[in-house]
């Protein structure tokens, strides 16, 4: 309870210094806190404080909380910065999410930031690499010492050296072309003899990984070896950087959500959905608006020609009353029939059990259960109704528009979706204010239709 009310407290302190424009009383706030939980924070303003945020807090603490935000907000945060803000916002960055923070750059912005880092040679040699490879995941920033030192060196070495390094816990020995030739841990070091040289205690069958391996092969060579860092080598054996185990972390998230979406043959889905979700989540509140406002009026304008539907049908209704009491139950049913089968393909989709490249086979499956369900529930709807209303040709009528109404909306619930993915639409803002009014429309006229054939001999 009392670190809520501390949290709260923190977050309503946050705002009155942004608001404010408290600089200095703003950056001495956050000192303490760490960047991811500052993220999380941050996620939840609109988007105009969250400019402002950036805009205020110095760069060394910045830098690493831009990095923790989804790609959208990311996105949208570094092009709104001035070319001199973004700038001090990469000094502070290590090299991989330097090379990240590059590769969702417009190319024109790109070259702009990157001539005006002092390190742009550096980035350079990796920047063409693919941006799932090693090379992207590397920090140049380890322990590395001469082969002919002495423990004793190492040790001075790494108080130097240390302070910079991503970790300490291995110290890679290179040659004088700065060539691997082993490596030892922190403990080996410390336990070895002072006196003793590096070369008597190194392990010289180094694990290493090229710049162009894919990063799901590092994930898999650490896991293997129980490592916590992988050194980055070129061809000749020159060691250019390492992997750590944080980096490795994410990549295993991220390369476990895009082997769902690689079987389900939409790779460009997770982006997109990454994407929509930070939109509606964390945007404004006139963006949200912009979002589904459009799918609702489509809505609208459904119920508005679903009242024609019903006015066209006015004399039916005039002359079979009885009719009137089973639109809920028929708009109803086929509803959240059509809901159900949109959440099972999206849900399917997402977790790899559907492979859209496949769909007509989940879309044959789906017509059949949504078969079955009809026959249940028309038989149930139709018994009902004779017992109520004493009239057949009634109960057949309600029976039939359900059951027919029932496997269109499980039809939708699938077509729908499966739609709004492929032309790169969102699908969870449009799926059901679609479904449901289609549903609708095409339930009522599917009702008065039978009704019309069945029954109008009595109207």
């Amino acid at each position: 309870m009392k670190d809520k009310k501390k949290s709260k407290n923190f977050i309503l302190l946050l705002k009155k210094y942004l608001k404010n424009e408290k600089k200095e009383e703003l950056n001495d706030l956050i000192e303490e806190m760490h960047y991811s939980d500052l993220a999380d924070i941050i996620r939840s303003f609109e988007i105009d404080i969250q400019l402002r945020f950036f805009k205020l807090v110095v760069s060394q603490h910045s830098a690493q909380i831009l990095m923790e935000l989804d790609q959208g907000i990311r996105r949208e945060i570094i092009n709104s910065l001035k070319l001199e803000e973004l700038t001090d916002f990469f000094e502070e960055l290590p090299l991989d999410d330097k090379l990240e923070m590059l590769n969702n750059l417009d190319d024109q912005y790109r070259e702009k930031v990157l001539n005006s880092l002092e390190d742009k040679e550096e980035i350079l040699k990796f920047l063409n690499f693919d941006p799932d490879s090693t090379a992207n995941r590397m920090s140049s920033e380890f322990i590395k010492v001469p082969a002919e030192s002495t423990v004793e060196e190492v040790i001075e070495m790494i108080r130097r050296q240390g302070e910079s390094a991503e970790i300490i816990y291995y110290i890679y020995v290179v040659d004088e072309q700065a060539k691997l030739k082993g490596v030892l841990s922190l403990r080996e070091l410390l336990l070895a003899d002072h006196k003793s040289k590096i070369t008597g205690i190194m392990n010289t069958k180094v694990i290493s990984i090229e710049p162009g391996s894919d990063q799901e092969r590092a994930a898999h060579l650490m896991a293997k070896y129980d490592l916590i860092s992988l050194p980055v080598v070129d061809l000749d054996n020159h060691i250019l950087g390492i992997i750590t185990i944080d980096d490795i972390v994410d990549v295993i998230h991220e390369e476990g959500t895009e082997d769902i979406f690689k079987k389900s043959g939409i790779t460009q889905f997770e982006q997109q959905e990454t994407d929509f979700s930070s939109n509606l989540v964390y945007g404004s509140v006139a963006k949200v608006v912009k979002t589904r406002m459009p799918w609702l009026l489509f809505v609208l304008l459904g119920g508005l020609f679903a009242g024609g539907v019903i006015e066209a049908f006015e004399e039916t209704l005039e002359s079979i009353v009885a009719l009137a009491f089973f639109i809920p139950v028929i708009m109803d049913m086929g509803g959240n029939v059509g809901t159900q089968s949109s959440t099972i393909f999206v849900r399917g989709v997402v977790l790899g059990h559907i492979d859209i490249k496949d769909f007509t086979k989940y879309f044959v499956k789906e017509l059949a259960t949504g078969a079955s369900i009809g026959l249940i529930s028309a038989l149930a709807l139709g018994i009902s109704t004779y017992f109520w209303q004493q009239e057949l040709l009634l109960s057949l009528t309600t029976s039939l528009a359900l059951f027919f109404t029932i496997i269109l909306a499980s039809a939708l619930g699938f077509v729908i979706p499966w739609l709004l993915i492929k032309l790169g639409f969102d699908s969870a803002s449009a799926s059901d204010p679609l479904i449901t009014t289609l549903k609708d429309i095409t339930g009522l006229l599917i009702y008065f239709g039978i009704a019309n054939l069945l029954m109008g001999h009595l109207l």
